[in-house]
């Protein structure tokens, strides 16, 4: 799949450390998204979203905690690409009234090896923008290291 020539591209984002730092904040906490799948009903559902031992968790509530049991994961490192808009298969097939200005997918591949996409929609711009580059600039401190 390739992403929608007139969507920004991911390079078009800046490092800034001290906005960078902000938004790794703001993602190591979590947040809720609306999270598109090919689920069986085809509904988005909230999910909340947290980045946590450089790997992007997706659960239920804030209330569940990260453990080694929680399976539903992508490893930061992973995550090839992110999109935004609404460009993936999942977009195109269940997020017929997803907003397209608020969405993004992440494009990598899961603890089973396997490729696949996490299609979010944001609340807002700015929770957009902020985990985007929050994801950014995490992958790139794990250059870093």
């Amino acid at each position: 799949l390739v992403p929608d020539p007139k969507e920004k591209a991911l390079c078009d984002l800046e490092i800034d450390d001290a906005k960078s730092e902000e938004d790794k904040k703001r993602i190591t906490s979590g947040e809720m998204f609306k999270k598109y799948s090919f689920g069986f009903f085809g509904k988005a559902k909230m999910k909340f979203i947290v980045v946590s031992d450089n790997k992007l968790y997706w659960v239920e509530s804030k209330k569940v905690a990260i453990t080694k049991k929680v399976r539903t994961y992508m490893y930061l490192k992973e995550i090839r690409e992110i999109r935004l808009g609404k460009n993936t298969d999942v977009f195109k097939k269940k997020g017929k009234v997803a907003k397209p200005d608020l969405c993004f997918s992440m494009v990598g591949t899961v603890q089973n090896g396997k490729e696949r996409t996490l299609d979010l929609e944001a609340s807002s711009k700015g929770q957009l923008e902020s985990w985007v580059r929050g994801i950014l600039y995490m992958q790139h401190l794990m250059l870093q290291e």
